[in-house]
């Protein structure tokens, strides 16, 4: 399903405002460092654009690997795409991408191995309008 109304994905019955917060206002109001964070999974229903723009820090720290939900439905309907992730947080920080896939590729919560996509800007239009997940890696940590 999706959090995103008129998507096509999912019928909208009711609708309720939720409060948010950006990550790196709760770190600075908790005097947390980002540091912290090594694995970061966003899955946020179309979302997940602006979920990254509230958490630079992190991002600029490098020492977070995340796993970042592909929902192409619902990221045009909020007029963002794959590439804007990858062009605006991810490639800037020296991240390096890999398609992780659909849902029900998802062995890696049991097996050892995982067979990932490394995703480039000259591949990236054969994932963006796919459903899936993608990982990004600091490059110096590979």
């Amino acid at each position: 399903s999706t959090l995103v109304a008129n998507t096509g994905v999912l019928q909208v019955q009711k609708t309720i405002d939720v409060p948010v917060r950006m990550i790196d206002n709760v770190l600075v109001d908790k005097n947390i460092s980002p540091n912290v964070f090594s694995l970061v999974k966003i899955d946020v229903e179309g979302y997940e654009y602006f979920a990254l723009k509230g958490m630079q820090s992190v991002l600029k720290a490098r020492k977070a690997r995340f796993i970042v939900e592909n929902n192409p439905p619902a990221q045009k309907a909020l007029g963002v795409s794959m590439q804007d992730i990858l062009n605006d947080f991810f490639y800037p920080y020296g991240y390096t991408i890999f398609w992780i896939g659909s849902k029900s590729n998802r062995s890696f919560f049991y097996k050892k191995q995982v067979h990932i996509i490394p995703i480039t800007s000259g591949n990236v239009h054969l994932f963006e309008n796919k459903s899936g997940d993608f990982l990004a890696v600091p490059s110096d940590s590979l």
